[in-house]
């Protein structure tokens, strides 16, 4: 199964100003962006976000787009394949099948194969 997700793909931090001048603590910044791969398994949320509802994802990542993914980031599930979340919108027609099971988690690596 194909899906466009989300994933990070740069890691920065950012040091924040009020308008005197005075500098705020740091914060960490990520800027993710879509890339369509296969996916694993599909699953639902504890909570869900009502403006963007998304489903959490085992998707492949194509070697040339891990650069922006810290090695040790405890999305990793095991090499190559990362959890991250596909937002329904954007897959609307790939999700149908899941969203109307009422499954809360599908294994869809056979379909993927």
């Amino acid at each position: 199964m194909r899906c466009l997700i989300y994933i990070p793909s740069t890691t920065h931090w950012r040091t924040p100003r009020s308008r005197s001048g005075r500098r705020y603590a740091p914060e960490r910044v990520t800027s993710d962006f879509l890339i369509e791969t296969t996916v694993y398994r599909i699953a639902l949320p504890k909570t869900q976000n009502r403006l963007l509802p998304y489903v959490l994802v085992d998707a492949w990542i194509p070697e040339d787009n891990r650069k922006g993914i810290p090695i040790l980031d405890p999305a990793w599930i095991e090499p190559g394949i990362y959890r991250t979340r596909a937002l329904i919108k954007h897959n609307v027609k790939t999700l149908a099948p899941f969203l109307a099971s009422g499954l809360e988690e599908m294994d869809v690596s056979k379909e993927a194969a």
